[in-house]
């Protein structure tokens, strides 16, 4: 600090000595303030001061609250810059400082602002989901690590078929007051069934990016707890609940063997009426044999008339 007050000291004697006048340190500029502003920028303005010549000027910036982070710097020549590369809907602090040849100002009045809102641009954190019941599940999660604004609401997007497109998958609508809670219940689910599920967030200026694939297995229905219980033999009560648990499943049985039963009987009966056909065609055969044999004898006309009564009645 000396050896620079030393330097300083002997600039300004070599410019009053050169021109007549003592070299100082600019003033600060004046009049900043904020012309425009976005999700991601802030433009200011300010005055310089008249009859000074400046060298450039320096402007620092910083979030609003953390008292113990370095200003960001930027520098130009003009006296208007646009901030960019900012965190939307966050509060700012500025000031600027004139430079010449002998050194800086003093900094302006910090001025705040905050930068516009945009979409969430983070998802939705820690997304879990548990089964309520074969066909009710609740899903919970987190705000997004960056809102960029206020949320208006969550979407819940859930499928047993997580390959086919995000379009094609079912969705629920969280809108506020709800959103608010950060959870919610889906329903009408099939029973034993695994469901691939995500979540966004929204606000009024769009979607933010979808969390990552969260899956939860619906528990067991009516009909699956009847399928896994086993019959117990015995006159007990056990016994007796495990009865009414498979009836239904016991009836299915009963009729179809029922069924089967009758369709081996049918096919038995066709099976002994085909015999009794091919039966009585070989008899009517050997009748007609028989006639042929007879034709050529003499006396045998009552013979012949016999058997050929017994083809007419057969």
């Amino acid at each position: 600090m000396k050896i620079h007050r030393f330097f300083l000291a002997i600039y300004s004697l070599l410019t009053l000595l050169a021109t007549g006048n003592l070299a100082e340190i600019p003033n600060p500029p004046g009049n900043l303030k904020v012309v425009n502003v976005g999700p991601g920028f802030v433009k200011l303005s300010w005055t310089p001061v008249p009859g000074e010549k400046i060298n450039f000027y320096k402007l620092h910036y910083r979030q609003k609250g953390d008292s113990s982070s370095i200003f960001s710097e930027e520098r130009m020549r003009d006296p208007a810059h646009k901030v960019r590369r900012l965190t939307p809907f966050t509060d700012y602090e500025f000031q600027v400082i004139a430079v010449n040849d002998v050194g800086d100002s003093r900094p302006t009045d910090i001025i705040e602002k905050r930068t516009s809102s945009s979409a969430p641009g983070t998802p939705p954190q820690n997304v879990r989901a548990i089964s309520l019941s074969p066909s009710t599940a609740l899903v919970k999660w987190n705000k997004p690590a960056r809102p960029n604004g206020i949320i208006k609401g969550y979407k819940i997007f859930y499928t047993l078929e997580p390959d086919i497109p995000l379009t094609l998958w079912t969705t629920l609508d969280i809108p506020l007051p709800q959103a608010n809670k950060r959870q919610a219940t889906i329903t009408e689910l099939k029973a034993n069934k695994i469901y691939s599920l995500c979540v966004l967030a929204y606000s009024m200026f769009g979607v933010g990016p979808i969390s990552d694939l969260e899956q939860v297995m619906t528990k067991p229905g009516a009909e699956d707890s009847v399928l896994k219980t086993p019959v117990t033999p015995g006159p007990s009560s056990k016994s007796n609940s495990s009865s009414k648990l498979n009836s239904k499943p016991m009836k299915r049985k009963k009729m179809v063997d029922d069924i089967n039963e009758i369709q081996h009987k049918v096919y038995k009966k066709e099976l002994i009426k085909q015999d009794k056909e091919i039966e009585k065609l070989n008899l009517q055969i050997e009748l007609l044999n028989s006639l042929k044999g007879n034709s050529s004898v003499s006396g045998s006309s009552s013979v012949n008339q016999l058997l050929l009564n017994c083809l007419l009645h057969m």
